[in-house]
């Protein structure tokens, strides 16, 4: 377990998988409306992905000072389940849930919603999301300048090996252009009744985890982990996320990891692990947790690191708390999860 000396802002440990639990994966971060702070994680089986995987939550009534011993919220009979996003800004606060078929790794996902209470103690069982939609993983959604909500979406194509029996993968081989990832958008303009996809970004290589933030011009920024190519890749929208450009590659290096990207006023926020390139994926690369900002979403102007350089903490999850001045960061090493608290004049 990391010390707290570690970071250079206040953490504190949310979540710690062992000995109950073999790993914890993937935090997510929201705060319901009594004003507790609740977190997600994948967990159960001996890995991932594994048809034992579950989904468990913590719990914060205090801003994060200490949190509840882990539950169990989602958990399927046959399949994984993990949930990717809280989204709060509907009247009832809404999990998207996702279950796979751990054979096919991510090629079989099964998209759903699950709404909570108020306070966040209480899920329903989920349920398809409307239009039909599903098979793609749902990342970090947002309310855009014209009231309609997005999300951005990735899915795995199949390109060869469509038996996927007699053509086995083991990971990390599932990252392939055999399977390529590929992302897009859905959309809702009506608070979350209906939903449409949008976009079928492709590259040379993998895309996937895509984040998508709206820039002060009303453009959108979506950034993307692109598999094995050391680097970030970048799209943009100029009609609300109905049409994308031809993704490119950026000049932000990526050590194969997800990364979380938000606005903070006029200020474009990225949390990454800016470290060397990786030809594989591994957390050992995913070093250097930082905080960088921007203007435009171009140019990386103020780069702030948030733990020390050499220590392996990787997929951030941001919340901005704008009454507070203070940005709450969740990240983990693949067994613990951290809560980090950044004040906003830190970096704006």
């Amino acid at each position: 377990m990391m010390n707290k000396e570690d970071f250079f802002y206040d953490a504190t440990v949310a979540l710690c998988a062992k000995p109950e639990y073999a790993f914890a994966r993937e935090p997510v971060l929201r705060r319901m409306a009594d004003g507790s702070l609740i977190s997600t994680a994948l967990s159960g089986g001996p890995g991932e992905p594994h048809e034992d995987n579950f989904v468990l939550s913590v719990r914060s009534e205090d801003e994060g000072k200490t949190w509840s011993k882990p539950e169990i919220l989602f958990r399927h009979g046959e399949r994984a389940v993990w949930v990717t996003e809280i989204f709060t800004e509907g009247v009832r606060p809404m999990m998207f849930v996702h279950t796979y078929h751990t054979p096919s790794f991510y090629r079989e996902i099964h998209s759903y919603i699950s709404y909570g209470s108020e306070d966040g103690k209480k899920w329903e069982m989920p349920r398809n999301i409307p239009n039909g939609l599903g098979n793609f993983s749902v990342r970090q959604g947002i309310v855009l300048s014209n009231n309609t909500w997005l999300f951005p979406v990735y899915w795995q194509a199949v390109e060869e090996g469509w038996d996927w029996i007699e053509a086995p993968a083991k990971a990390p081989d599932y990252v392939t252009m055999k399977w390529p990832t590929r992302c897009g958008v859905i959309i809702s303009e009506d608070q979350g009744k209906s939903f449409s996809i949008y976009g079928d970004l492709r590259a040379d290589y993998p895309l996937w985890e895509n984040n998508v933030c709206e820039l002060p011009d009303r453009s959108l920024l979506m950034l993307m982990r692109a598999e094995f190519s050391g680097v970030l890749y970048r799209s943009m929208s100029y009609d609300m996320g109905k049409t994308w450009s031809i993704p490119e590659p950026t000049e932000i290096p990526n050590p194969n990891s997800k990364i979380s990207l938000c606005r903070i006023r006029n200020k474009i926020v990225l949390a990454l692990n800016p470290a060397p390139p990786a030809s594989k994926t591994v957390f050992s690369a995913r070093k250097n947790l930082s905080l960088w900002v921007s203007d435009d979403g171009l140019n990386w102007n103020k780069q702030i690191p948030v733990a020390k350089p050499e220590k392996a903490l990787f997929y951030p999850h941001l919340l901005p708390q704008d009454d507070k001045e203070m940005l709450y960061l969740m990240c983990e090493d693949g067994e613990v999860h951290y809560f980090v608290k950044i004040p906003y004049e830190a970096f704006l």
